[in-house]
């Protein structure tokens, strides 16, 4: 009777290590379900994180050209200015210039018509001094 009840105490004791061990392992292997979950999702954060990191750096390389397409943007726009200004001051020397030609235009036809009138008056000097000749030995 002894050995009957040690035997059932066991068989019991057995069924009741089973039934832990049965749950233990179901516990096991929820965990292991967990932390295939937390590991894909570490894994997808990784990722992310290395598309975050290669995205910042392609910002951090987008805003250094940014920079100095502004800085050559900024220069060509005080080229530009110089430029106008530059044309400006040419079109007022171009306008000095044509006044000047026509100045110089004007003085050669004037010079011109001087030399004429010089001629014109020798000219009539030596008819002056021909008629003062002529009336003198007339007198």
């Amino acid at each position: 009777v002894l050995a009957n009840a040690m035997r059932l105490g066991a068989q019991n004791a057995f069924q009741e290590a089973q039934g832990e061990l049965m749950k233990a392992k179901a516990e096991v292997d929820q965990l292991r379900a967990e932390n295939k979950g937390l590991l894909e999702k570490f894994g997808t954060y990784t990722e992310t994180q290395s598309r975050l990191d290669e995205a910042e750096g392609e910002v951090a390389r987008l805003t250094g050209e940014t920079t100095r397409l502004l800085e050559t943007t900024s220069a060509h726009l005080e080229t530009q200015t110089k430029l106008a200004a530059a044309k400006a001051d040419m079109a007022k020397l171009k306008a000095e210039v044509d006044c000047l030609l026509e100045a110089q235009a004007t003085h050669t036809e004037t010079q011109t018509k001087l030399a004429v009138a010089d001629t014109e008056m020798l000219k009539l000097n030596a008819e002056v001094d021909c008629l003062s000749e002529v009336q003198a030995a007339h007198t």
